[in-house]
């Protein structure tokens, strides 16, 4: 509730800010309100369609519900916009939840190879592996 009431004081004082916008959407989502978190996201991109950050939490909202398709057009943008790291292991996890390992084993040899040059922290690996039921 604290951190509800912080976010709408924000939004408040800067209704067009797009990260503080997308920021409010993630209680939604941290409380499993998947839908709710969805539809915060989808208005950012009201905004700013461009904006990857809404793309990469409404991708990650949508695989929350089982809306696979959706989630990986939503994720596959942000990854256009951003290269994100973390896009890259959402994806991978998005595969492997839907049965596509070859895919997900892909993500993951993205990472480990951008980990030669850059930092990514284990956990982009282990949520690919966890989806992967290992």
């Amino acid at each position: 509730d604290e951190a509800r009431a912080a976010l709408a004081r924000a939004q408040a004082l800067d209704p067009l800010s797009l990260i503080t916008s997308t920021i409010a959407g993630y209680p939604d989502y941290y409380e499993r309100r998947y839908e709710e978190a969805e539809r915060q996201f989808t208005r950012v991109l009201q905004l700013d369609p461009q904006f990857s950050m809404a793309h990469f939490r409404r991708g990650l909202a949508l695989t929350q519900l089982g809306r696979y398709d959706a989630a990986e057009a939503a994720l596959e943008i942000s990854r256009r916009l951003s290269g994100d790291r973390d896009v890259v292991a959402a994806l991978g996890r998005l595969w492997a939840l839907r049965g596509d390992a070859d895919r997900a084993r892909a993500a993951m040899d993205e990472l480990r190879e951008r980990s030669r040059e850059t930092f990514v922290p284990a956990y982009a690996l282990a949520v690919i592996e966890a989806a992967l039921g290992r």
